[in-house]
């Protein structure tokens, strides 16, 4: 009996300091070119979006154009891309892809430009199990040559099984409101962001 529960005790220690371990581990880059400088401006361009919902793109950019700039860059307004997409004829960020960089650069006056695709953007439903999602990709690319300076794919998540109906009930509520104040998964949205954005470099001013 006693070795039965020091194996168990010894499990638990195992799995608590492994918890303890990932948990303190910093999060890296999936891509970061070895002599990176850090840009200056940074233009953050609309989104290409795999998901069928029409607001979430418009979150999740809006969410790092805001929060960029703790990292140490100048980030150009949203209105001030826009204007220059919309000077060479770019409404939506699906067309980006056919667009080349000396095209971009002259449209708009940036060093860098942060590409990004929401991949997905929903709220699951099934009974006594919800589950809330936001996942996206990201890369920055320099303005000057083209070169893929970053890239980075995180996602935020909210899960939970339970069998509180009236729990249930509230989640069902609250993805009522956040649609209706066009804000839906914004906890999931931003805890991404902050993510994706603590393994783009620091730049120091």
């Amino acid at each position: 009996m006693r070795t039965k529960i020091t194996g168990y005790f010894s499990l638990v220690v195992i799995v608590v300091l492994s918890v303890t371990f990932m948990s303190g581990c910093a999060l890296k880059a999936k891509y970061l070119k070895e002599d990176y400088t850090p840009p200056i401006t940074i233009a953050v361009l609309p989104m290409a979006n795999q998901t069928n919902n029409m607001t979430g793109s418009l979150l999740v950019r809006k969410l790092f154009q805001q929060i960029a700039p703790k990292r140490g860059y100048n980030i150009i307004t949203l209105e001030e891309v826009d204007l220059g997409l919309k000077s060479i004829g770019i409404t939506d960020g699906g067309q980006l892809s056919s667009v080349a960089i000396e095209d971009l650069a002259k449209a708009i006056d940036a060093d860098a430009f942060v590409y990004s695709t929401l991949l997905e953007f929903k709220f699951i439903t099934l009974g006594i199990y919800y589950k809330r999602i936001v996942k996206a990709h990201f890369r920055m690319i320099d303005a000057g040559t083209g070169d893929l300076l970053w890239e980075d794919t995180r996602k935020g998540k909210t899960s939970e099984f339970t069998m509180d109906f009236e729990k249930i009930k509230e989640q069902l509520a609250v993805k009522l409101i956040e649609n209706i104040f066009k804000s839906p998964l914004k906890p999931e949205a931003e805890r991404m962001v902050r993510k994706v954005l603590s393994t783009m470099p620091k730049r120091r001013k």
